[in-house]
């Protein structure tokens, strides 16, 4: 007979909980969860008329950031020059995807709308880097790639998030241009979030070198771990509109229903003492337990909102303790750095003036040296490398027990701020 394999955290708190000891629960949440997670990039900045700075930089952004979420495909498409160039690549993408798929679609260049279909309503283009700007109103659908087309050959998706970083400029040359400069918004149907980098018929200007500031912000966004896709987008919105003064406000529209999480499910936006007890729940081997125990009440102990848990942590170590006839050895004093080598900005990041935080977790030696050194929030573009190299060859004094130097667990920040 098989019997299924138990933690050691589980059983001990099984013992505590027959012995009154309250033990959390977590009640079940309606997670959205793909079978592949596919995206298309393009990014077109090289037209021989009206040349954009970001595009490039911000296909390049996102597609470095898409990849470090784990997407099972990032296709990556710059300068695309004709209309079946265009349709060619989406059309290849939608041929990749399947019914239980996500399929992440961004365009960042240029983009308009233009009178399009049978009946002539206005729909929103995305333009070639070849386009003739001197192309008529009534003809633009034959020249430049049609949402709606883009949103019919991804159709087959399950889920589908479709990003337009593209309202930069509104083809006015032919006609009475009434439909206003940017694109118009487009109602999401079900299964989509379409997210637009400015409001309906609202121009987002060029932001010089790089990335332009809704693709930082989206990058940043994507990267926070346990929000709900609908909340990325918000925060984008929110964010892009304060460092632009409200002279730039996005949009999006969503109708996913169910919560669709991009980077960590809801359980890692949970506060760090919920999220690290679950793991030394998890834990089989009892040293390890009893190393992640201490190090858990070292960390916890003294916030008020943990108290529950840092209880329930002693209780479970109070037990192991006797089981093992072992003696508790926690740091009196924590490690301090006494030397911090400042992080190096990698050329990709800085050509991209990309910007942020890397959180990482490592061990301090009876040697003041770092070891272990893992992320626990990766930023990419080669940052988190540089954040570790800095750690590396920091020096620290040791965290200290009765005077004599411990190994001790700490996490850091490394930050990253172009001037």
């Amino acid at each position: 007979m098989m019997t299924a394999k138990r933690s050691v955290a589980r059983v001990v708190l099984g013992v505590l909980a027959l012995a009154g000891v309250a033990v959390g629960q977590t009640k079940a949440v309606h997670v959205l969860e793909p079978a592949r997670r596919l995206a298309l990039v393009i990014g077109n900045a090289e037209y021989a008329e009206k040349p954009l700075e970001n595009p490039e930089a911000d296909a390049r952004l996102i597609e470095a950031t898409l990849d470090g979420l784990g997407f099972d495909e990032v296709v990556l498409e710059t300068n695309l020059a004709t209309l079946p160039a265009m349709v060619q690549s989406v059309r290849a993408f939608g041929e990749r995807l399947s019914a239980n798929d996500l399929a992440f679609f961004y365009y960042s260049g240029h983009g308009q709308q233009a009178p399009g279909g049978d009946r002539g309503e206005t729909r929103n283009y995305l333009v070639p880097t070849g386009y003739d700007w001197k192309t008529p109103k009534a003809e633009v659908e034959f020249a430049a790639l049609s949402f709606e087309q883009v949103r019919r050959i991804l159709g087959g998706a399950q889920l589908r998030v479709m990003v337009l970083d593209a309202c930069r400029t509104y083809n006015d040359r032919q006609g009475k241009g009434d439909e206003g400069g940017g694109l118009a918004l487009t109602v999401a149907a079900r299964g989509e979030l379409i997210a637009y980098a400015a409001e309906a018929n609202a121009v987002a200007t060029d932001a010089g070198e790089g990335a332009g500031i809704y693709a930082q912000e989206l990058a940043e966004a994507l990267r926070e771990r346990g929000a709900e896709v609908a909340e990325v987008f918000r925060n984008v919105m929110e964010r892009v509109d304060a460092r632009t003064e409200g002279a730039q406000h996005p949009e999006y529209k969503p109708k996913i229903v169910g919560r669709l999480y991009l980077n960590g499910h809801p359980e890692d936006d949970k506060p760090g003492w919920i999220n690290d007890w679950k793991e030394i729940e998890d834990i089989e081997d009892k040293g390890e337990v009893l190393r992640a125990v201490r190090i858990y009440i070292e960390r916890y102990k003294g916030i008020d909102a943990a108290k529950g848990h840092v209880d329930l942590a002693e209780g479970l170590l109070a037990r192991l303790e006797k089981l093992m006839n072992l003696l508790p050895v926690v740091s009196d004093t924590g490690p301090v750095v006494i030397h911090q080598v400042e992080p190096e900005y990698s050329e990709e990041a800085r050509e991209a003036r990309y910007q942020g935080t890397v959180v990482l977790e490592f061990e301090i030696w009876e040697d003041g040296a770092a070891h272990n050194i893992r992320i626990i929030r990766s930023l990419g573009l080669g940052l988190d490398e540089a954040a570790i190299e800095s750690v590396r060859q920091s020096v620290f004094a040791p965290g200290t027990k009765d005077g004599k130097p411990v190994r001790t667990t700490v996490r850091g920040n490394i930050n990253f701020r172009l001037l």
